[in-house]
């Protein structure tokens, strides 16, 4: 759940940053959504695996009590193995995404990428938002797959319906190729 949590905070943090023409870091937090996506995704494709990891986290921090933000626990390690193992899945079409949000936001030698914060400008401003609220969206599917399998779907399910038709009312062009495995979720009779 923590994931999510920080996910959201992500998505609060790019509408501040958009609002106040701070691209660099807004597509900071689009990459962020994007890991937060891949990693999601890698869990509940694999739910037994999360399921001992979690497992393993619990224990850790039973035997080792409060965890400061300066400490890691071993399973980080393997949630960052994950992670890197699914950046190394992405076709190039997702890995030039991937590598555009780095230079934009996380290169400080990549400086033509750069725009000039507090200058507005309508083209970074919709991808930033476009891009947000496609993680948005693949973030919001991989909640709902999280509970498919118990007491909770249909009420994740129809709390995520609104919020999904709204995402899809607001975008006007096509969803990253990455989200295609969630894509079944813009069916809003899905949730019936």
């Amino acid at each position: 759940m923590k994931i999510f949590q920080r996910a959201g905070n992500a998505l609060r943090a790019l509408k501040i940053l958009v609002e106040n023409q701070a691209w660099d870091g807004a597509y900071g937090r689009i990459r962020y959504l994007l890991e937060c996506y891949l990693l999601l995704r890698a869990l509940n494709r694999d739910k037994q695996e999360a399921a001992k990891l979690w497992g393993k986290t619990r224990s850790e921090l039973h035997v080792r009590g409060i965890v400061g933000p300066k400490q890691r626990l071993a399973e980080e390690n393997e949630l960052g193995d994950l992670l890197e193992t699914e950046r190394g899945k992405l076709s190039e079409t997702e890995k030039r995404l991937y590598d555009y949000l780095s230079n934009r936001a996380m290169h400080p030698h990549t400086i033509t990428s750069a725009d000039v914060p507090g200058r507005y400008s309508s083209k970074v401003e919709r991808d930033c938002l476009q891009l947000g609220v496609f993680f948005a969206f693949g973030i919001l599917a991989q909640l709902v797959q999280t509970y498919e399998d118990t007491d909770a779907a249909v009420e994740v399910r129809l709390s995520a319906e609104p919020v999904i038709v709204d995402i899809w009312t607001f975008t006007r062009r096509s969803p990253p190729a990455l989200l295609r495995d969630d894509l079944h979720l813009f069916e809003p009779s899905r949730f019936a």
